[in-house]
């Protein structure tokens, strides 16, 4: 008779662990913060998606990709509109430089 409960406890302790870098890595990802002045640009998959007022915000991870955008960079912000803000951070963001 083998003794291979050692082995198996290792290998559960093992794989337990891995899913939680796993875990950890993909929380940490998901996760968007904006500060005030920012917003967050939204892409999923190359396609906008929404801009998001500062706050947090929630991103699927590997297939979203957000881009903080600082509001003075538009010119008129203050008295823009949401939805034409909106617009414009989009446009800035797909317009700029790699």
């Amino acid at each position: 008779m083998s003794n291979s409960t050692g082995f198996e406890t290792a290998s559960v302790l093992i794989f337990l662990a891995f899913m939680a870098v796993t875990l950890a890595i993909v929380a940490a990802k998901s996760i968007a913060i904006t500060k005030e002045g920012e917003r967050l640009v939204v892409f999923r998959l190359g396609e906008l998606v929404a801009v998001y007022p500062p706050g947090v915000a929630l991103l699927i991870p590997f297939i979203d990709r957000g881009v903080k955008v600082r509001v003075d960079q538009i010119a008129g912000w203050e008295t823009m509109p949401e939805d034409e803000l909106q617009q414009k951070l989009a446009e800035a963001v797909l317009n700029k430089p790699a």
